[in-house]
């Protein structure tokens, strides 16, 4: 009862979608999914499933999987995984979702894209959240102009009359619908870009591409406003022309790092009474090498050209690492009044940007995001601590594994630190491994301590009372090599975040072979609290597979003997053999997917698996 409690709890307190003047966050969503109609989705992080490629294996795809459990003996359908994506992200203080329907010649995933979305509207519907969805139409490059238009127009043709055309669940703005228009130059040609490039920008006349846009819009009757995103930011006339014809114009995300520019581009859009939309990135945004020697910057192929080594170069990302690529965007959000937010991205992990909760980035974020979204809104915010890291790996193994650095030029770049957040609605005393280090004002506090491996300590007080206090699941720590470069962020607020997951997916688990069992009411809430505590130990165990695969092999199989022992207790003998055969058949398909499943193929370049 108290986990049903916390889970309630966490969604409520993000509920309040229309906080202050009609504030709302949206995420972008690749609609990304390992699933078919008839399988479902995979809901688990395994860590022995690590699919690299061999000439790519700085990148690990263990977060496609829900992060918490390995070895769930049932998939979630589609309805459960979008499901648990609302609650994930409700509990994040994000208000809705933007779906990228991408124009692609992979027709095919036209259908897959309706499938998934239909089914988040389905669901929203049927559990009532205030939760909203708009289309993000992203225009891909290398197919003709003709038919990324007619696409287009049919996409928006077709939901303007889906059975779900008039859901309250569409984002609306001004009494319309909304769509996000990305990629958009893939709409003119190289040589009609060249002629806009080098005409100066009093005479600039963007009505070549916004034609065509208007081809797209035709079908809609007026269905829909629309978001058009910049081609050159930088450029008056195009924010303007843009902003007169459009609902908004927004820039991409890669570009809020140059503030200059940001608060430039939302004064151009206030000069035509056109509201400030703003995209947010929460980790680094751009890379690039330089060489060893010279310390210049050289390009990617001519690293690959030369077959430069780890000796003769390294990789560097731009100034936006560990929290400060989020702490700015909602800065810059509030300072320049925006009334809309786009977080990019939901799930787009390849980019290293994703806001979704995963293993590797830690939970963290997640509250993370919900206080900025919170001051944003000008909402009460608790106490809490955020910790964001980088592990540090002893070895450069690959062209693309990267350390952690700040930018180039600085006298300290190649010095590691670790960055502890606080906010607290009155002035406190930050302590960190039981020594008082600072005195902070009240409000959102940052503080950067070197690099340093084991547990970080961490606790807010005010006088001799503790308002907060953190408790690492993860310890920073140095790895030979590591694979996965992105922010890892742990918070004050992580257990009850895991409490509320391991909730959803633990009732689920149980109600797969309870439908078959038919358990008493008891028996089934002490298989609950079983699977529960089989979800906490793995969360606990799971790093271990990275330092000492061994002892993580020795523990589970341990830990899963003392479960199996337990769940014979509840169940007849009969019952726990059908149990165990019904496991080791699912875990055997899951598995056997999973080794042929190639994501560089193009045809899985959405994460889309054909189960055979």
């Amino acid at each position: 009862m108290k986990s049903v409690l916390l889970i309630i709890q966490l969604l409520l307190v993000t509920f309040n979608v229309f906080a202050e003047g009609n504030k709302k966050v949206f995420a972008f969503n690749n609609i990304l999914f390992v699933n078919t109609p008839d399988k479902g989705v995979l809901p688990r992080l395994n860590a022995k499933n690590y699919l690299y490629d061999k000439n790519r294996n700085w990148m690990d795809n263990d977060q496609m999987f829900y992060p918490v459990v390995a070895d769930l003996a049932t998939q979630m359908s589609l309805n459960d995984a979008v499901d648990f994506e609302m609650q994930s992200a409700m509990a994040m203080g994000i208000d809705g979702f933007s779906f990228i329907y991408t124009t692609t010649k992979e027709k095919r995933l036209y259908d897959r894209f309706d499938q998934i979305i239909e089914a988040y509207f389905n669901v929203a519907k049927e559990k009532n959240y205030p939760f909203y969805f708009n289309l993000c139409i992203k225009f891909e490059p290398n197919i003709p102009i003709d038919e990324a238009i007619a696409d287009a127009s049919n996409i928006l043709k077709k939901y303007s009359n889906v059975k779900f055309a008039n859901s309250k669940h569409w984002h609306v703005e001004d009494g319309k619908k909304m769509i996000v228009l990305t990629k958009v130059k893939s709409l003119i040609t190289k040589e009609e870009k060249k002629q806009l490039i080098n005409v100066a920008d009093k005479d600039l006349d963007m009505s070549i591409l916004f034609d065509r846009i208007d081809q797209i819009s035709a079908v809609t009757q007026g269905d829909y406003n629309f978001i058009y995103t910049s081609i050159w930011p930088g450029r008056k006339e195009e924010i303007l022309q843009a902003s007169n014809k459009f609902y908004s114009a927004r820039m991409e995300a890669f570009y809020m790092r140059n503030d200059k520019l940001v608060k430039q581009y939302s004064n151009r859009l206030k000069s035509v009474n056109a509201p400030f939309v703003h995209t947010i990135f929460h980790d680094h945004v751009s890379s690039y090498y330089v060489d060893r020697a010279t310390k210049k910057r050289i390009p990617r192929s001519f690293a690959e050209k030369k077959q430069m080594g780890p000796d003769e170069f390294y990789r560097e990302h731009d100034d936006l690492g560990l929290t400060k690529g989020i702490r700015l965007g909602f800065e810059q959000a509030k300072k320049y009044k925006s009334s809309l937010v786009f977080l990019n991205s939901w799930n787009m992990f390849i980019e290293g940007s994703q806001f979704r909760q995963d293993f590797n980035h830690g939970f963290g974020l997640s509250p993370m995001t919900n206080t900025l979204i919170k001051l944003w809104k000008n909402e009460e915010i608790d106490p809490v601590i955020f910790v964001a890291f980088k592990n540090r790996m002893t070895e450069d193994k690959s062209l693309l594994e990267y350390k952690v650095r700040l930018k180039v030029g600085s006298p300290q770049y190649s010095k590691d630190s670790i960055e502890i957040v606080t906010y607290s609605n009155v002035p406190a005393k930050l302590v960190i491994n039981g020594t008082p280090v600072r005195d902070l004002v009240e409000g959102l506090n940052v503080k950067t301590i070197p690099w340093q491996e084991g547990n970080i300590d961490v606790s807010l007080k005010k006088g001799s009372k503790e308002i907060a206090s953190f408790n690492s699941l993860r310890e920073v720590r140095s790895l030979k090599v590591r694979n996965q470069s992105s922010t890892i962020y742990l918070s004050s607020e992580d257990n009850n975040y895991l409490e509320g997951i391991i909730d959803i997916l633990a009732v689920q688990e149980v109600n797969y072979f309870d439908k078959r069992f038919l358990l008493e009411q008891k028996k089934k809430e002490m298989w609950i609290l079983l699977e529960k505590e089989r979800m906490r130990n793995h969360i606990t165990n799971i790093t271990l597979n990275e330092t000492n695969g061994a002892r993580f092999d020795q523990i589970k199989k341990k830990e899963n003997i003392e479960y199996e022992k337990e769940v014979k207790k509840l169940l007849s003998e009969f019952h726990f053999e059908v149990w165990q055969d019904l496991k080791a058949e699912k875990l055997l398909e899951i598995d056997a997917t999973l080794s042929k499943f190639n994501i560089f193929d193009l045809n899985n370049s959405y994460n889309i698996l054909d189960f055979k």
